[in-house]
């Protein structure tokens, strides 16, 4: 069993040295060198904070003042970047994929250990069939769990059998404003489960 009066003596000396050299300003020289490494870190480190907490504060207020009348005036891409925000609101890490070459998927959102692929349709028209098929690619491309098409309009009754058939879940217009709502309610909480 080791000497705790010893273990204490060394601990004292130790200390009592430690504070001798900083007395002695050998601290100071020892470090002096590292100072502006440290001080550059440490604004970095302040700098990215405030960042991401501007960046975090625009998009919540860009999302948060969105009215249902914004959804018509979007553009492709506007739509799918409105869905990213709306998807993370609701507890979900989204990856952006969108573009030509997206393979069906213009999101993927993950959720514990699921993935849900996501295709975005902003049209003034009821969507077709064609959108439930890239979804269905999507999922098998990026062997997913699940897919979801999301429309500012309604669906066509061939969208409507084949996603039925499928197992994909089809957001009309209505059910986009429900998650709106649904988001701005819970400002970033976590409910992705319930969607």
């Amino acid at each position: 069993m080791p000497d705790v009066r010893h273990f204490a003596a060394e601990w004292a000396e130790r200390a009592f040295l430690g504070l001798r050299l900083w007395s002695d300003g050998v601290w100071e020289q020892m470090f002096l060198p590292y100072l502006p490494a440290l001080t550059a870190a440490a604004l970095l480190i302040i700098t990215a904070g405030i960042a991401a907490i501007i960046v975090r504060w625009r998009r919540d207020r860009t999302f948060h003042s969105l009215r249902a009348e914004s959804l018509d005036v979007m553009s492709g891409p506007e739509f799918e970047r409105f869905l990213a925000g709306l998807f993370a609101h609701l507890g979900y890490r989204v990856q952006e994929v969108g573009g030509s070459h997206d393979f069906g998927a213009d999101l993927l959102l993950s959720y514990r250990r699921s993935l849900t692929v996501v295709q975005a349709k902003r049209y003034s028209v009821p969507v077709g069939i064609g959108a439930v098929q890239e979804v269905l690619g999507g999922i098998q491309y990026y062997h997913a769990d699940r897919g979801i098409v999301v429309a500012t309009t309604e669906f066509t009754r061939s969208a409507r059998i084949l996603a039925l058939e499928a197992s994909v879940e089809l957001w009309s217009r209505q059910q986009l404003l429900d998650a709106m709502v649904r988001a701005q309610r819970t400002r970033g909480g976590n409910c992705g489960r319930s969607v």
